[in-house]
Order: C-alpha cells, then sequence, then structure tokens
C-alpha cells in the first residue's frame, strides 16, 4: 500500500475515533477552578432542591426518563431528548422548563424565583460546567415487552369452555353454573347456604331485575305457588315488565357518566341527553343483543342497516353514540388542543372500562406499567375519535322526511323538464333578446327620452314586456360586477366606443383583482364538488345545485344559482348541517360568500364546541346567517386569528324553518375581498366590439347557447345565471298552459308536508386522520403517527380501515366472537349486580392492578354461554337467577365464615344495601306517589337552599320529582341529589361499574330528616289508614309492602305500643289513634328507617 494511502487510512481512523467519542467528550469536558466552583455554590443547590426529587438516582419514581444529578445523564436527556445544549440556553430544554415555556413547565407546582433560573441560564451559557465525575449507575430499563405482558396475564387469553367440575352434592345444582361454585365450596370444605325463603327471594328479584318492590299481591302469589316453575315465572315477568329497562339503564348510566349539564364552573345544559337515557330503556326490554348494542355504541351512525325505534321508525342504533359526548366539558380553556386531549382522554377511558375492562388511558403518557398496552395503542384509538365529530343527529319518524324530500325531488324533476323544454320552445330568441337590450337601452339612456311605449312601436316590440325588460335592467344588483348584466349597464350608459374602452379596463382590472383574490384570499370551497364535504339531514341533499335547477320555494320560472350548497333547494323546511372537511388554520378571517337566514355558521377548532354558551376566547367562532337579499361576503374573525396553525373544520347548520346557500369559502389576512367579475364578461368583450348593437348580438349568442343547453344539461355556470336573471324578472314569455303546469306542480310542491326533525346528540365522522403520539402526554411534543387500530393486544390479524374513521372496523373487532374480553366483562358486570360483587371484583379492570377471577372457570362457561346463545343480556340474567348460588339464604353460618371470611366462595348469599334510586323508588311506591310512566324529558332537580354555586337553575323541580323514579330527575353535575350522593350515586365524571357501599351517618340523617321521606311517610299513612281498619292488619299490611314478609310477633306488639305511645305524646284519648294521620305518619317513617327497608337478605 503507498504511504498515501496509509495516510488517509490513519486520517480516517482518527476520524471515526474522534465522532465516535463525541459524546464522551462533552460529557467529560474539564473546567477550571471557578466554574466548578459556582456549579458548587450556586448551581447544585437549585437542582438538589428544585428537581432531585423526581429527576435524579434517590426519586422514588423517575419522571420522564430523565435524571439531572449527572451531567452525561443531562446530555443524554430523558423521553424528550437532550436537556440541555451546553452553551446555548435558548435551544436547551431545561432552560425553557424553568421558564414555563409553552413545552413544559417545571417545577410543575410553582415557577422558580427569577434568580434562581437566572443561576440555572447562566450556568448553561457557560457550557453547563460540572466537576469529574464516575460513570452514573442508570440501572437497567426494563423494555416493554408486549406480547410478554398479554401472555403472562390471564384477561388476554382466549374465553376457554372447561368441562365442568364433578361435585358430591349432585343434587344441588340446578343450572351449569352451580357446579363451579359448588366445586370450590367443597374444595374448602364447605357446604352452601340453605335456599332463601321464598318472601325473601322474591324482595330480591323484584330489586335485582326492575328496582321496585313487589306488592303484596305479587308476594302472595309466588308464597302460594308450590309449582317448580313458581320462581321462573317471577323472572320471566320481571324481565318483561317495561321497568327492567328503566332499572338496567341506570346501571348502564353509570359507566357512560350520564349527565344532562356539563358541569365546570357555570354547569351549562347538556342537549337532548335524556333521549339517550329512553334509548338505553329500549334497548335493555328490547334485550337487544349486547354485540348489536356494543356496535351501536361506537358505531350506529355508520350501520348499514341500523335498528329502528319499534314504534316511530326512526333510527334506533344512532342515538347510542351520544354517549362519547355526555362527559363533562370546559368552556374558555386556555389552551384548545390541550382540552381536546382531555376529552378524548376522557371519552377513551368510558370506551376501554365500559367494553374491554381496561384502563387505557395510563398509557396516555408512557407505555402501560403493567398491562400489555402500548402508547402507540393509546394513540392508535385517539386516531378514531380525531376522525370523528359530535353533531346533533336529525331522527326521522317513519322515514316521513325522507320520503317528503322524495317527493319534492319528484316535482323538481318534472319542473326542470318542463322549463328546459319551455326555454327550448320560447319565442324569446337571440335575435329578440338583443332587440329587447338595445330597446331597453333607447328608454333608460335615449337622448329623445321616449317612454316605452314608443320605443315598442319603433323596435316593433310588445310595450308591457318591454317595461319588464327596463325595470330588470334598473335593478341595483346589475351594477354590480359579478352580475351577468353587469357588461351591458356598464356600456349602455355611456354607448361610445370610449365606453367600451373604459368597460374593457374595468375588466381587466377585474380581472387583475382576481388574479389577486386568489392570491390574497386562497379559496377553500366553490362547491363544484362536494363530495369532501359531511352531509347530515336533508336540508343540504348531499350536493350542490345544478344549472338550470328549478327555484321550487319561489315558483314559477325560476332557476336556484348553480353550483351551491343550498339548504332551501327543498325548501325551508328541512333541516341539516354540512360540515367541511378538515383543514389547518392559516389565516385570521374566514369568507363565506353567502345569503340566508337562520343559519349558524360554526368553526370548530380542535374538536371545541362550548363556544356557543360562553365566546370568551373564541368570539367570532359561531354567527347566524340573516341576509336574505342578494349573496355577499360575511367575515368570520374575531379570536380567531388567536389560533393560526391549529386543525378545524367549518359547520352549517340550518336547525330551523331558513336556509343557507354558500357559493365560496375563502381564507385571509385582509380585509372584505373584492367583488367577482361574471365569467360572461370576457367573452362579450373579447375582440373588436365597439358598439351597442354588437354588444347586444353578442349577449343574443349566449342567449342562445342558454337555450340550446338547457335541455342537454350542458349549461355553464354563466349562462345558468343568465337564465336564472332571465326568469327571477319574468322576461320569458311562458306559455299560459306551461304557466298552469308550473302552478300546479308549486301547489304540490306546497302540499308536501314536511315534519319536525327530532334531534339527538350524537357522532358522525368526519376526515380520516391518524393522530401523533404525545411524547409523555405532551401535545405540544409530538411523536411518530400512530395508525388508527385496536389495542395490538387484541388485534386479530391485519386490520384494515375501509373508509372513514374506522370506527365500524374498531366495533366490529370488540365485538368478535373470539375476543378474550367483552363478553367476559360483560357477564362479570351481570354477575356483579346480582350477586353483590364480580367473579372479578373489579369490574372496570381486568388488568394487573385489577383483582383476578375468584372463580376463572366459572367466568368463562357463562362468557361462552352469552356468546353463543346470541348475547342475550335478558337470558343471561335468567340464567344466573335460577341458578341455586342465586337463591342461596344470606344467614351467616359461623363455621362458614371462618374459612371464607370475605365470601368469596359463596357459601351463602351476600346481604346488599340497595342503591338510592331504589331507596326513593321504593318509598314512592309504598306511598303510592309513584308515576309508572316511562321515557320523557327529565324532571328538573329540586334545589334546596344550601344548593349553592356557580350554574345553579333559578328555578328548581318539585320536592318528590312529580312522581317520576329517579332515572328520570335531572343529573346536574354541578348539583346533584343530596340523597342519591348520600347513597354512593357517583359523581358523573368517569365510567364507574361498582359503586361504592359506604355506611355514613348522612345516610341516617337523610332518612330521619329529607322533607321528601317525610312527605312520603304521610302519603303512605293515609293509604295505610284507607287500606284497612283494624291497627294489626295495618302494620301487618305495611310489613309486607316494606319488606315483603309478615312481622313477628314482637314486632307486632312494638308497632302497637308504638302507635298508643305516640297518641299518649300527642295528647289523643284511647280511641282516637285509629285514624290519626301524624301516628300512623311516625310509624311509616319508623319503618323507611329500619334497616331492612334499604337492604335485600
Amino acid at each position: 500500500m503507498s504511504s498515501k494511502w496509509i495516510s488517509l487510512a490513519i486520517a480516517l481512523v482518527v476520524i471515526l475515533a474522534t465522532v465516535s467519542n463525541g459524546s464522551a467528550s462533552a460529557a467529560d469536558q474539564e473546567f477550571d477552578a471557578a466554574a466548578i466552583e459556582f456549579f458548587e455554590r450556586d448551581v447544585r443547590p437549585v437542582l438538589a432542591k428544585r428537581c432531585y426529587e423526581c429527576h435524579s438516582a434517590e426519586a422514588k419514581e423517575l419522571k420522564g426518563e430523565l435524571r439531572l444529578d449527572s451531567r452525561k445523564l443531562l446530555l443524554e436527556g430523558g423521553d424528550t431528548g437532550a436537556a440541555i445544549v451546553p452553551g446555548k440556553p435558548d435551544e436547551s430544554l431545561l432552560v425553557d422548563a424553568i421558564n414555563y415555556g409553552e413545552v413544559y413547565q417545571m417545577p410543575p407546582k410553582s415557577k422558580m424565583p427569577a434568580a434562581e433560573v437566572a443561576t440555572l441560564t447562566k450556568w448553561v451559557a457557560m457550557g453547563a460546567p460540572w466537576p469529574k465525575e464516575q460513570a452514573a449507575d442508570v440501572g437497567q430499563k426494563e423494555a416493554f415487552d408486549l406480547q410478554a405482558r398479554k401472555a403472562s396475564h390471564w384477561c388476554w387469553q382466549p374465553v376457554v369452555s372447561s368441562p365442568f367440575p364433578v361435585v358430591k352434592a349432585a343434587d344441588w345444582p340446578r343450572k351449569d353454573l352451580d357446579r363451579f361454585i359448588l366445586a370450590k365450596l367443597e374444595q374448602a370444605g364447605l357446604s352452601p347456604a340453605d335456599s332463601a325463603d321464598k318472601r325473601t327471594l322474591i324482595r330480591r328479584a323484584y330489586f335485582d331485575l326492575i328496582g321496585l318492590p313487589p306488592s303484596i299481591e305479587n308476594v302472595n302469589a309466588f308464597a302460594t305457588d308450590e309449582s317448580p316453575e313458581a320462581f321462573e315465572k317471577v323472572v320471566d315477568h320481571l324481565l318483561e315488565s317495561p321497568h327492567f329497562g328503566e332499572r338496567w339503564a341506570r346501571h348502564w348510566m353509570d359507566l357512560m357518566r350520564y349527565a344532562e349539564t356539563y358541569g365546570h364552573e357555570f354547569d351549562y345544559p347538556l342537549p337532548h341527553a335524556f333521549k339517550y337515557r329512553d334509548y338505553l330503556i329500549r334497548a335493555f326490554n328490547a334485550d337487544v343483543p349486547y354485540d348489536q348494542f356494543v356496535m351501536e355504541h361506537v358505531a350506529g351512525d355508520l350501520l348499514d342497516d341500523p335498528r329502528r325505534h319499534p314504534n316511530e321508525g326512526f333510527n334506533e342504533s344512532a342515538i347510542a353514540t351520544g354517549f362519547w359526548w355526555l362527559g363533562e366539558a370546559t368552556h374558555s380553556p386556555v389552551d384548545v388542543r390541550d382540552n381536546e386531549a382531555g376529552r378524548i382522554d376522557n371519552q377513551l377511558d368510558v370506551f376501554g372500562k365500559t367494553f374491554l375492562g381496561l384502563a387505557i388511558g395510563c398509557a396516555r403518557c408512557h407505555n402501560h406499567k403493567f398491562d400489555a398496552i402500548s402508547t402507540k395503542d393509546y394513540y392508535a384509538l385517539c386516531g378514531f375519535l380525531q376522525s370523528s365529530r359530535r353533531a346533533e343527529l336529525f331522527l326521522d319518524r317513519h322515514g316521513k322526511i325522507r320520503d317528503a324530500a322524495e317527493q319534492r325531488r319528484a316535482l323538481k324533476q318534472q319542473a326542470d323538464t318542463l322549463l328546459a323544454q319551455t326555454v327550448a320552445e320560447s319565442p324569446l330568441s337571440g335575435e329578440a333578446f338583443s332587440k329587447y337590450l338595445l330597446a331597453a337601452r333607447e328608454v333608460m339612456f335615449g337622448a329623445s327620452k321616449l317612454d316605452a311605449s314608443a320605443v315598442a312601436v319603433e323596435f316593433k316590440l310588445d310595450a308591457p314586456r318591454l317595461a319588464v325588460w327596463v325595470k330588470a335592467l334598473q335593478a341595483e344588483g346589475v351594477k354590480q360586477s359579478s352580475h351577468p348584466m353587469h357588461v351591458w349597464h356598464s356600456a349602455a350608459e355611456g354607448a361610445q366606443p370610449e365606453s367600451f374602452t373604459q368597460a374593457r379596463k374595468r375588466l381587466a382590472d377585474e380581472q387583475q383583482r382576481q388574479a389577486v383574490l386568489d392570491e390574497k384570499y386562497p379559496l377553500f370551497a366553490d362547491f363544484t364538488d362536494m363530495s369532501s364535504w359531511f352531509v347530515s339531514g336533508e336540508a343540504f341533499a348531499g350536493e350542490s345545485t345544478t344549472p338550470g335547477e328549478w327555484n321550487g320555494q319561489a315558483g314559477g320560472a325560476q332557476w336556484l344559482r348553480p353550483r351551491v350548497a343550498d339548504s332551501g333547494r327543498l325548501g325551508t323546511r328541512f333541516q341539516g348541517a354540512l360540515r367541511s372537511p378538515t383543514f389547518r388554520l392559516d389565516h385570521r378571517n374566514i369568507y363565506y360568500r353567502a345569503k340566508g337566514r337562520g343559519v349558524k355558521i360554526r368553526l370548530i377548532l380542535d374538536g371545541y364546541f362550548m363556544d356557543v354558551y360562553n365566546a370568551l376566547l373564541f368570539r367570532g367562532f359561531s354567527f347566524d346567517l340573516n341576509a336574505d337579499d342578494n349573496f355577499a361576503w360575511h367575515r368570520q374573525a374575531g379570536d380567531i386569528s388567536r389560533y393560526v396553525g391549529h386543525r378545524a373544520y367549518i359547520e352549517i347548520l340550518d336547525h330551523g324553518d331558513g336556509y343557507a346557500a354558500i357559493d365560496e369559502i375563502r381564507f385571509s389576512n385582509e380585509d372584505r375581498p373584492p367583488e367577482e367579475f361574471n365569467e360572461l364578461a370576457p367573452q362579450l368583450l373579447s375582440g373588436d366590439v365597439s358598439e351597442l348593437p354588437d354588444l347586444a348580438k353578442r349577449y343574443g349568442d349566449q342567449w342562445g347557447s342558454v337555450k340550446e343547453g338547457v335541455g342537454v344539461g350542458s349549461l355553464e355556470v354563466a349562462q345558468a345565471e343568465l337564465l336564472a336573471w332571465a326568469g327571477r324578472n319574468e322576461l320569458l314569455a311562458i306559455p299560459d298552459s306551461t304557466a298552469q303546469e308550473l302552478e300546479a306542480l308549486r301547489t304540490g310542491w306546497q302540499k308536501v308536508e314536511v315534519p319536525d326533525a327530532d334531534r339527538t346528540l350524537g357522532m358522525v365522522d368526519g376526515t380520516a386522520e391518524n393522530e401523533r403520539v404525545f411524547v409523555r402526554g405532551n401535545h405540544k411534543r409530538l411523536g411518530d403517527e400512530a395508525p388508527r387500530r385496536p389495542l395490538e393486544a387484541l388485534a386479530n390479524g391485519k386490520f384494515e380501515v375501509a373508509a372513514g374513521s374506522g370506527r365500524l372496523e374498531l366495533a366490529r373487532n370488540l365485538v368478535e366472537p373470539s375476543g378474550p374480553l367483552t363478553s367476559r366483562v360483560l357477564v362479570n358486570r351481570l354477575w356483579h349486580h346480582l350477586m353483590g360483587r364480580g367473579i372479578v371484583a373489579s369490574t372496570d379492570n381486568f388488568g394487573v392492578l385489577g383483582q383476578k377471577p375468584t372463580h376463572p372457570q366459572l367466568l368463562d362457561h357463562l362468557a361462552a354461554q352469552f356468546v353463543s346463545e346470541g348475547w342475550s343480556v335478558k337470558r343471561m340474567l335468567k340464567t344466573i337467577m335460577l341458578s341455586s348460588t342465586y337463591r342461596m339464604s344470606s344467614t351467616p353460618n359461623p363455621q362458614a365464615a371462618e374459612v371464607d371470611p370475605d365470601n368469596l366462595l359463596l357459601h351463602r348469599a351476600r346481604i346488599r344495601r340497595l342503591q338510592g334510586e331504589a331507596i326513593r323508588d321504593a318509598m314512592l311506591t309504598i306511598s303510592g306517589r309513584l308515576d309508572r310512566t316511562l321515557y320523557g324529558g327529565s324532571v328538573p332537580t329540586h334545589i334546596t337552599p344550601f344548593m349553592q354555586g356557580r350554574g345553579r337553575p333559578k328555578g328548581g323541580g318539585p320536592l318528590d320529582g312529580n312522581g317520576r323514579r329517579s332515572l328520570y330527575i335531572e343529573v346536574r353535575r354541578n348539583f346533584l341529589s343530596p340523597m342519591m350522593l348520600a347513597f354512593d350515586t357517583p359523581i358523573p365524571f368517569n365510567a364507574v361499574g361498582r359503586r361504592n357501599v359506604s355506611n355514613v351517618p348522612a345516610q341516617a340523617l337523610i332518612v330521619m330528616n329529607d322533607p321528601l321521606v317525610v312527605e312520603q311517610a304521610k302519603l303512605w299513612a293515609k293509604r295505610v289508614i284507607a287500606a284497612a281498619p283494624d291497627p294489626q292488619q295495618r302494620i301487618k299490611n305495611m310489613y309486607q309492602v316494606a319488606f315483603a314478609r309478615l312481622p313477628t310477633e314482637n314486632e307486632l306488639t312494638d308497632a302497637l305500643a308504638f302507635i298508643e305511645q305516640q297518641a299518649t305524646e300527642l295528647g289523643l284519648t284511647f280511641d282516637q289513634p285509629g285514624n290519626d294521620e301524624h301516628v300512623w305518619t311516625d310509624l311509616c317513617h319508623v319503618l323507611m328507617n329500619v334497616k331492612e327497608f334499604v337492604f335485600l337478605r
């Protein structure tokens, strides 16, 4: 090898060595004594005091994988990269964070004093001096192995149907599930408790299935029915009761964080929430298969064959998607993108816990610490919601709105054909068109000052029709450059060659302005193609208006402006919404060339929708379109300039008896756009035209093209506008027969009844887009794109989104019969509500941090049976309730309690406290006040003087809620019922599948003192007195109504003694207490306070 190549090789080795050791050199850089002293004296104490708690070797939990107790580790950085760039404080993330920059604000609780910030900034500027240090012990980061986690935890494993275990007491099982319970008991040397007595059992069944107590007649009928099927008859009756749906809807509402206000500061109303509640009642009563139920919740708006309301025929499936939007909402967020991230996090929390029994939100900032859920999983799911939108859906009863739209479309097509033929055969030829223009000019600007009659004689034209032409050409709108007759008006006034020169100059100026228009006012939409827009309802009809389309609303020979998004094309009674594709907001203003009335135009930025309640920080994001005369530019500005760079879409809402016609939408940082010139102008002024007759002929030629093109659908937009102008001003000589046909079509149009559209909150698809990973959960630090897909651990092969958001494909993945979670989670919920504890106690968390199933084989048996029997909730409930396990007594067994102290093996039934709603409903039932009406708007919350705060309603509802069941009482987030809160009704912020069951003084105080309870006791006393004259019989009836059993002898004696004692205290004689309401009210109140009233044995 030559010396030349040897030298080159040595040089390369040196260079490579230098590069490879670059980072080490930076970390090991030496500093002078003064710099080290500055670090030790001023810098290290600040780092130790402010940072080491979370970012050092001593931290209990290292945050962000970042350590600040080593220069080398500072340079390596954490999840978000290097913490410092020595010598460059402006580029250092640490310096940005301690200055509370846009990305991070550290320390999180409060900003450092300015002197400390200056010290750290100076230190970084000095090159971050640090004394020589030994290599830091960084430990071994635990790798995230999703497949290993999936393989090691039970919930990800397939559902397996195990053989039924062999049991000794073979005569005890009534159902296959009993064998799994009995086998575990026998393994522990235990025996199951005896069956509960009939009165206990029927009370248990009634509250479990319909949430109401049984009547005396119900109890006695069951108690005297000796047939083997007696209990099955009760269960079947309750499953068919319309009140079943009410009880089980309330369970589901806990998961959906159901409320009817948004909470936060002013507790604004959440629209149409009760319709979702009513949907749930109907769905549970109809025993909608659970797989269908899940599909409807996730993607009910996208189903090809949605389920219909049994009586009213509207789309039931789409209503379920309203659950996505039942969460709390914040008005005027300072960081709207963060607000969106928080909203989606809440939606995914509900989705994950409800359908999968998983805490998906734990993967928002980092891979899940314990479960097989990666951060990429989390943001992949975010993409489904990022590609979807909040919407008020239109409910079309019996399809009457759709039918009305079809009828009007048919009439419109007839009119289009008739008018096309009429125009083609019209005596208004191109030559006649020219003559009328010239004649009208003479009337308007001629030197002879002749009137229309005289000019008509001169031009051999019809005088009345010429007067119509003159009026049309004198209209103010003709002067606008966008008008098809603008060129004529401009030239006719001067009628000299220089007039044409000026007209051409104006045209050139307008064309130049047009070029500037496109540059300064970028076009967003001109509606020549609406395929990328999203349409709901019938109003916008899914396409823009076409050239030659009849204006049925106006009637006669009138046409709509072509290439316009027009919600009034079928009439103003139709409602609808039009939503744009998602776009990046790059300008301060949005301009709409539009006309209309009674329509709202909104800018939805990062999914934010609360500006309609409070526009603070979002002024101008919504405006009402009320300009019915002519197309004009409408500006949307206000606070929009604050949000340049954000993602947004436009929403045009026609929710009333109005309309919107949108011609163009443009963006700009400039003032209002100039008026656009009409596209006919260049053709009319081209060449050497310099006299009015020449210009009139060119207009005549254009009219001739209109007559030829209207019949074959080949009109250009400008020609269609010329036709519309002629029709609008009655310039066509319409034969009487044609006018009569048009009038008949107009009459038919008006006779088509368009019903009011009901609306409900729901979800619709928007622009499909994937979310990017937020590094450490920070939306300002974006990582890799996360393509939309289900959790990787649940993906069955390759997942593909066919179109749109992909929610439909996600829903199908959820209900795959082979899926390990959906069926398990649901049957566990049913078991929890019937038995008081789930087979998996942590009903909303099947992950590592959740509790393990007490009977895993039983859980799989029920899940497999549930799927094989068509996902029927009612059938599964019946299976469980007819089992020997459900029918056991709750009587304690001291010997069994020693072996199974927490009753995890179910050696007896659990004593369960009723939920607050059932307690209140039971009181209303026994008092006779209960209104059993199903469905409808909620009764306003009763507001007490102690319920104070912002958003407090001006007037509350009645004390007893008009006697309606508790689930029909309005749920106001900031003003929840004190009684419901005392009895652990969850605060509606997150999914709650297992309520707390507390035992606190507030419960006793509520039942003792609440005015509602006292009022119901009085009403019950009146019923008691009226039902029987004998005090003993009254007491017996009271016990049967309250506890589904007769009183014991001691209880009867005590009750009679209480009556006499109360009578004595009230000063009544011996024969008076029999019908005294005060005495009996006190006894009724006492029985309501007995523990047995609020517990199930």
